[in-house]
């Protein structure tokens, strides 16, 4: 039985009883998975097979397709069609169970195998109903409590267990009384929701504006003014990086030796002598605006300390904590923002390799994967001696006397340098791109003297805490609005968001009479039409 309280007069019936049969007989059609292009369908006469992304909560993307190859034959009965009710079935947990109706389509979209297509039988429910039922948060708590699978990153919903859900269905004229009442309160909602959401991509152009205005000098002008005992030239900076960059190699072989009598004495792998980062010649832009003339212009090789990567050893299947010697993972690093927890432990079984611990005010930047996770860059904020750098990651450091590692994280996670990023990766296709540590070393940053670099921190974070508290304060009215959305549907289906009918036929008996009017057709003999061609000639 469903969940949901509803009026006498309504019926419980199992989804599969709403639904129409296709010319096999089955009610839930599942898809086909051929080896597709990888990339959509380009014009109408071509076939595409839907990838589960097409289908959003309420919402169908036909553009979500991959191309089907014209040596294979098109299943034309599993086109899709307006009118069709499509649900993924497999995935991650969060994917599988996702639902929308098609209100609009291009021809020849095929339905993939991880996704039903449903038709709702207009003579017991509305189309339009089905999918709100579908959508409905007591419903998609039913739908979820039915996934089977090993985790959560891979689940299943099975035929069997979806054909068992009980759906609460009202008289006819009453069903569409309550979809007229929806879509005039999801409408004004969705008004709503629209220009919470044109606030949230304002503040978006806002923050880039603020960026590009403090990597063009403009934000920090009126301070350069009344500041110009804090400007140092090009050769200055240089300079000072320099004589730190010596300093600094020399504090490192001084360790390196110690651990590498360690090593030598226990029979472990020898840690690699520290070299020093050679400046390597080739520019390539970040910024096309010139620069304040009192700024310099570097490439990351001649302002780093060092670059380096680390290593990928097999470890266990867990996050190691603070105590434990671990080795992050690459997904710890996101736009500005490092997380130590996306770890993985380190066998015991393997001595750790302590000169790739995680220092405070690392640079790091993840230099292979898939597109969308090559190029992400952030900064380690606090030590972390145990957790070791993945072989996947580019680590910088540079000079605290020259520059400002919050500065160097801003500037590489802003998008003009994200765009440079992107044209740095190499790859045959997006699953697996990489870049190289001379193409990234060539990028040209724009670096005022360590007084500016740490005046444009402060003036960025000063105002991204305005733009953050404001955006908070929209995602909250945009998750009240959502809060809403699921009370007007859990009213609709408990017989509560539209005034009730005492006179229209109960659900009971529109399902009785249907049953019947369906049992005589069937028992009706069928005409001969060779019989029916006689007659009319």
């Amino acid at each position: 039985m469903s969940e949901l309280s509803y009026p006498d007069f309504w019926a419980s019936i199992p989804i599969e009883d709403c639904l129409r049969a296709y010319p096999n007989g089955k009610k839930i059609r599942q898809g086909w998975s051929p080896q597709c292009e990888n990339h959509p369908a380009e014009t109408l006469d071509d076939w595409g097979v839907l990838k589960t992304s097409a289908i959003q909560d309420g919402t169908f993307v036909e553009t979500a397709n991959k191309h089907l190859p014209s040596k294979l034959e098109p299943r034309t009965h599993l086109e899709v069609e307006a009118g069709d009710i499509l649900m993924t079935c497999a995935g991650p947990r969060s994917r599988c169970g996702v639902t929308c109706l098609v209100r609009k389509t291009r021809p020849k979209l095929i339905i993939s195998g991880k996704m039903y297509q449903l038709r709702a039988d207009p003579q017991i429910i509305d189309r339009y109903l089905l999918e709100m039922f579908l959508r409905e948060a007591t419903t998609m708590k039913r739908i979820d409590e039915m996934k089977t699978g090993i985790s959560d990153s891979g689940l299943n919903l099975t035929h069997g267990r979806f054909s068992t859900l009980e759906v609460p269905l009202p008289p006819l004229n009453e069903q569409k009384r309550i979809v007229a009442k929806i879509e005039e309160l999801f409408s004004e909602l969705d008004a709503g929701e629209e220009s919470l959401r044109q606030a949230r991509r304002q503040l978006g152009i806002y923050r880039q504006s603020l960026l590009k205005q403090a990597f063009e000098g403009k934000l920090t002008a009126q301070w350069r003014k009344q500041n110009p005992d804090l400007l140092e030239s090009p050769d200055q900076l240089l300079s000072r990086i320099q004589a730190e960059r010596e300093k600094r190699y020399e504090e490192q072989v001084e360790v390196w030796g110690i651990a590498f009598d360690e090593s030598k004495a226990k029979g472990e792998k020898k840690p690699p002598k520290p070299s020093i980062l050679k400046p390597v010649k080739g520019e390539i832009a970040i910024f096309t605006a010139a620069f304040p003339s009192a700024w310099s212009s570097l490439n990351l090789s001649q302002i780093a300390l060092e670059l380096g990567q680390g290593w990928s050893p097999k470890c266990l299947n867990q996050a190691a904590s603070s105590d434990e010697w671990g080795v992050m993972k690459t997904t710890a690093i996101q736009t500005g923002r490092f997380q130590a927890e996306a770890s993985k432990i380190l066998p015991p079984k393997l001595s750790p390799r302590p000169w790739l611990g995680l220092r405070h005010n690392d640079i790091l930047i993840t230099r292979a994967g898939p597109r969308s996770r090559c190029g992400v860059v952030c900064r380690v904020e606090g030590d972390h001696p145990k957790l070791l750098l993945c072989d996947k990651v580019y680590r910088l450091a540079f000079s605290e006397q020259a520059t400002s590692s919050e500065f160097i994280e801003l500037l590489l996670c802003s998008p003009v340098a994200s765009d440079a990023i992107e044209r740095l990766k190499t790859g045959i296709n997006d699953s697996g791109v990489n870049i190289t540590q001379k193409c990234f070393l060539q990028l040209v940053v724009p670096l005022p003297s360590l007084p500016e670099q740490q005046e444009i921190v402060r003036l960025l974070d000063e105002q991204f805490t305005v733009i953050e508290q404001n955006e908070r304060e929209l995602d909250a009215a945009l998750k009240r609005s959502e809060t809403l959305r699921q009370s007007i549907l859990k009213k609709a289906f408990t017989g509560q968001l539209v005034p009730q009918d005492p006179t229209a036929e109960p659900a009971t008996e529109l399902l009785a009479r249907i049953r019947v009017e369906r049992n005589t057709a069937a028992k009706a003999p069928k005409k001969n039409p060779a019989s029916d061609r006689i007659s009319n000639s």
